[in-house]
């Protein structure tokens, strides 16, 4: 009897011996683990603390995750989430970004989408493409449709304008233009005193909110640049569609010179009626321009030949001169 309790307590202490290392690395493994748990768990918590809810952490960054799915929502191109999202644009998503074709374009010009890209093009019928339409004429689109009168149509003709048309000049332009349009005044006036020998009175100087309502049935010098003036604005409509540039280096759609250029040209205004227009780049280059007028009329019309309804020309006024003729 006391043998085999011998053995039996010896078998025991065998078991022992043998399962209780399993037991140990079994019990150690699983304390490692909860530990590594806690510890994520803690690293986790630790690190969601540093960001305001609603924000959470992702891969180190504090962002939106409105719905979940573990990635930052400012990275998700989602058309139509009321954010214009780096992908998108007024083509491929208006309803974040915007309606191409209502953004403002120039004169006779319109944005429209192509190939996915919102960008400019002409726009079709309209007045001061250089086209008269059938739907055109010349009272109701003179830019494209109506022509120079005989007499009105060159500057040889001194006489009659001098005496008759009034100088325009913009209602915000530079103080330079009202006394450019004072000079050229001038110096009809000692023209006509000249030519006739007897004093005569000139056409005065008007602002171009008042010249726009007669433009059409009385005959005017409008000086400025189109940007300055408003009734210039209107005369050279088809120059400042056929320059308009998005890009222009000015940043305005009126602009229809580059640096140095400047303009002398008869637009004709109506049937019986036209407008001389004065203008450059800047006031420097308008003074250039004005200033071969004032010397025309010193010279008894003589100094230049001005046979022509349009004179381009090129530097200021001390080196100002006439690069062609239409």
């Amino acid at each position: 009897m006391e043998r085999r309790t011998l053995i039996i307590i010896s078998l025991l202490l065998i078991s022992i011996l043998i399962l209780a290392p399993a037991c140990y690395k079994r019990t150690k493994k699983a304390a490692e683990e909860e530990k590594a748990a806690s510890t994520n768990l803690t690293a986790q918590l630790e690190l969601n603390k540093t960001c305001q809810l609603p924000l959470v952490k992702i891969n180190g960054e504090c962002c939106l995750d409105e719905n979940n799915n573990t990635a930052c929502d400012k990275y998700e191109i989602t058309c139509g989430n009321g954010k214009c999202d780096a992908g998108e644009n007024k083509c491929t998503c208006p309803k974040d970004c915007g309606q191409c074709e209502t953004q403002p374009a120039g004169a006779c010009q319109q944005f429209t989408c192509q190939n996915d890209s919102c960008v400019v093009q002409q726009s079709p019928n309209c007045c001061g493409d250089g086209t008269c339409l059938a739907t055109e004429s010349c009272s109701s689109c003179f830019q494209d449709c109506c022509v120079l009168s005989p007499g009105k149509d060159t500057l040889t003709s001194f006489e009659t304008m001098a005496q008759k048309w009034d100088i325009v000049v913009g209602d915000e332009a530079p103080p330079k233009d009202v006394v450019i349009s004072t000079d050229i005044e001038t110096a009809m006036q000692r023209y006509l005193i000249k030519k006739l020998q007897k004093n005569l009175t000139v056409g005065t100087g008007v602002l171009a909110s008042e010249a726009m309502p007669f433009f059409k049935i009385k005959d005017h010098i409008v000086l400025g640049n189109p940007c300055d003036n408003a009734l210039a604005r209107e005369l050279m409509l088809k120059e400042i569609i056929a320059n308009y540039n998005p890009a222009n280096e000015t940043n305005m759609s009126c602009q229809i010179f580059r640096p140095g250029e400047s303009m002398i040209k008869f637009v004709p205004t109506s049937a019986s009626t036209s407008a001389l227009y004065i203008g450059g780049y800047s006031w420097r280059e308008t003074e250039a321009a004005a200033q071969m007028l004032i010397q025309q009329a010193d010279s008894n019309n003589t100094r230049y030949n001005l046979n022509g309804r349009e004179f381009r020309i090129q530097g200021e006024k001390a080196n100002a001169r006439i690069v062609s003729v239409i």
